[in-house]
Formats: structure tokens, sequence, C-alpha cells
């Protein structure tokens, strides 16, 4: 059974948050509330601790029992982490990229939370944009396409489908639904197209050419039923599109190299 934390220290640390929420914000946070083996715990850290634990969002009166339970959990952690050290783990290899990953993820989720943050304030979603996808929404659609990286093969191509001839490469997709096609996927035009007909938009690397080969009115909910979801759904696929026009951005301005040679030494599986 674990033993409860000696009565001047319980004092020691009562005092220090009080003296916490009566003096002005970041004094005296750095006064240490305890020392393991000459490693302090500080006020600052264990009133972190406390309002994680007891899900407070400002500081106020702690009871005895959390003051023990949470100082009691801070010193375990402490010592067990100084016995890590000293049997020599920090220094262990797998130790090291365990880390060096976690920290990695945990800055691009930080990174990630900002600029979400950022997006949230900016972008916008219209009413007009909101109809339109419940209307595109109406139907599922059935497509043929082919893709060429040259403009003049890809007006050919176009001209083949309208004549119903043979394309080859030609594959046949469907049924597509407007929720689950990007809305900056060029596939996304053929919602508002009319069966039998064709166009060709540019995509990377060249040319997407497809003729809308059927289409079927779907039964919906009534709008107002959908309306906040479908709102929630255009915000998410912009915020996805402003994510990846960044760090299309971020690739544009820095310097990224493949090495070619030696990538080409890794034994792939085909």
């Amino acid at each position: 059974m674990k033993k409860s934390l000696p009565l001047f220290l319980y004092i020691c640390v009562l005092a220090g948050l009080g003296s916490l929420a009566a003096c002005s914000a970041g004094q005296d946070q750095d006064v240490a509330v305890a020392t393991v083996n000459d490693a302090p715990i500080l006020l600052k850290d264990l009133r972190e601790e406390l309002l994680k634990s007891s899900e407070r969002k400002s500081d106020g009166e702690f009871t005895r029992s959390e003051l023990e339970a949470r100082l009691g959990i801070m010193i375990d952690r402490k010592l067990m982490v100084q016995e890590a050290v000293n049997l020599g783990l920090a220094n262990d290899e797998r130790f090291l990229k365990t880390i060096k990953s976690f920290w990695e993820q945990t800055l691009i989720r930080e990174l990630v939370a900002v600029k979400t943050k950022q997006w949230s304030e900016t972008l916008a979603v219209s009413d007009g944009e909101i109809s339109a996808l419940y209307a595109r929404m109406r139907y599922k659609v059935y497509v043929k396409e082919a893709h060429t990286p040259d403009p003049r093969v890809a007006e050919a191509i176009l001209g083949r489908m309208r004549a119903n001839g043979r394309v080859e490469g030609m594959t046949r997709r469907g049924p597509l639904f407007a929720e689950r096609v990007g809305m900056y996927d060029p596939l996304y035009n053929v919602f508002d197209m009319k069966t039998g007909q064709a166009a060709i938009w540019p995509e990377p690397g060249g040319y997407l050419i497809v003729m809308v080969t059927g289409k079927t009115r779907l039964a919906l909910p009534p709008f107002k039923s959908v309306r906040a979801e479908t709102k929630r759904y255009i915000f998410e696929k912009k915020k996805e599109h402003a994510i990846d026009e960044w760090l299309d951005g971020l690739k544009t301005a820095s310097r990224v190299k493949v090495n070619a040679p030696e990538l080409g030494k890794i034994k792939r599986v085909e």
C-alpha cells in the first residue's frame, strides 16, 4: 500500500499552490515542490498535472488526496526515468528511434492543429455550395474514361468516345457518388453532365477524357435535414485541399532531392 506524503511536504505543496494563485501570471513558476535524487519537481508541472487530472480549466483549491496522489505519481515516474537512465536504456538505439518518431509525430500533429485553426478562421462554405452538392448527390453516375499526356491524342479519343468507337486503355467506372468523389477531382464535374456528354479535363501529368454513359436519380432526405452535415463535409474537403496546396507550396519552396540510384537498390515486390 502506497504511503501518504509526509505532512510537512503536503503543507509545503499546498502553500506553494496557494501562492501561485495569489501571484501574478508567470511568477514563482519554477519553485520546486519536491526533489528526487536532486532532480526537482516544479510547482508549474504539478499544477499542470493537477489541472489535467481533475479536468479543471482554472486554478482552485485542491484536496489533500489530490495533491498526494498526483505528486506521488510524479515522484514514481521520476524514479523510474532515473533508473532507466542508470541502466543505459536512454542510449539504446531502439529507444532513440522511438523518441525521434514520437517527437516528429507530435510536432506534425501540433503543426496541423495550428494550420487547421487558421483555416477554420478563413475558409467559408456558402449556401450556394451546399445547394450545389445536394443537387449532385441526387444522382449516381456511370462513365467511361481514358488518360493521355498528349492534348492532340485527347481530342482524338474524345471523338472516338462520342462515336462509340474503340479506345485503347479506356475503362468504365461506376456508380460514382458525389460525396465519394473529391470536390477538386475532375470527375466531380460529371454530376453536372447529361448522359452522352463527354469532356476533356487537365489532370496531373496530362488529360482526362470522360463520357457519361448513365445517370440514375436517387432518393435523398429533405435538404433541411442534411444541410448541416453537407456543410461540414464541404468544409472538411476544403480543409484537405488547403493542406494539399500548403504542402505543395512547401515542396516548391524547398530543395527536395531523391537519390534514384540508391532507391533502385531496394528490393520491391511487384
